[in-house]
């Protein structure tokens, strides 16, 4: 017992960008994927949740990383093909659920989030680690901001606590939530609600280790000064280990417009 957990969360945005004139960085997806890859052959994450990825980024990551991981992901809606990938490692768990919902007060069916422009969507597996039969729920999303946020993070603890989350289950949460923990920007009730909810808690808050914002200087643009991706844990049945802000370029250029995040957790013994 005690399985250590080794997670990364990455926006790694929609956009097919192209050559940046200023930094002369191909963007365009089929060259970022390969940046992503490294990454994650680097770091060996046993789950992994993703932010923005169309189409053709479902494609890239099936084919380059199938070997080693199942993939799990609806898009948002056909309008908005937009998913928010859960990947885990297939030698090393068993999935027993898996499922989703939309943000919204019409969860079951793909619609837009408490009033914002586009439908929002969060994906969750029940995985049962093979060599001891411990279990935990892993859930990912991308919030819309706002009020929107805020409703949404009341949402997801009430629908995965129906499911055995925090009862029955640890779980993990990452995700973009569009909302910062402090300051005016994307300001948001969305992280008090999750962070003093007593089921949920801020894996960096918690460890104090790396304070770097999760925006960088894609396409030449400034460095973002707000943290808004986030890892968060549920106290009773994990122990925090480590948590840090991936930095790293690949090749000729970010993988995205975001810093991706990796941590580790231990699973633990409920008292």
């Amino acid at each position: 017992m005690g399985t250590k957990l080794k997670i990364i969360d990455y926006n790694i945005r929609c956009a097919n960008d192209g050559i940046n004139p200023v930094t002369g960085s191909n963007n365009d997806i089929a060259a970022r994927a390969p940046r992503l890859e490294a990454l994650i052959r680097k770091y060996d994450p046993d789950v992994i949740g993703l932010q923005e990825a169309k189409r053709r980024w479902t494609a890239e990551l099936d084919e380059r990383l199938h070997d080693t991981y199942r993939m799990v992901y609806l898009y948002r809606s056909e309008a908005s093909p937009e998913a928010t990938p859960i990947l885990w490692k297939r030698d090393k768990f068993t999935v027993k659920k898996e499922g989703h919902f939309w943000l919204s007060d019409c969860p079951e069916m793909s619609t837009k989030s408490y009033g914002t422009k586009f439908p929002r969507i969060c994906n969750y597996v029940l995985l049962e680690v093979k060599e001891t039969g411990e279990k935990f729920f892993f859930i990912n999303t991308h919030m819309g901001g706002g009020f929107a946020s805020a409703r949404s993070a009341e949402l997801i603890m009430k629908r995965m606590e129906e499911r055995g989350a925090f009862t029955e289950y640890p779980a993990l949460l990452t995700g973009d939530f569009n909302a910062a923990p402090y300051g005016e920007r994307f300001r948001s009730d969305c992280y008090k609600i999750l962070n003093e909810s007593g089921k949920f808690r801020d894996l960096n808050a918690d460890l104090g280790l790396d304070p770097t914002s999760t925006g960088n200087g894609y396409n030449a643009k400034e460095d973002s000064e707000v943290i808004i991706d986030y890892v968060f844990y549920t106290p009773v049945g994990m122990k925090p280990l480590t948590y840090k802000v991936l930095n790293e370029k690949y090749f000729d250029g970010w993988i995205s417009d975001h810093r991706g995040l990796y941590a580790e957790v231990e699973l633990t013994e409920k008292e």
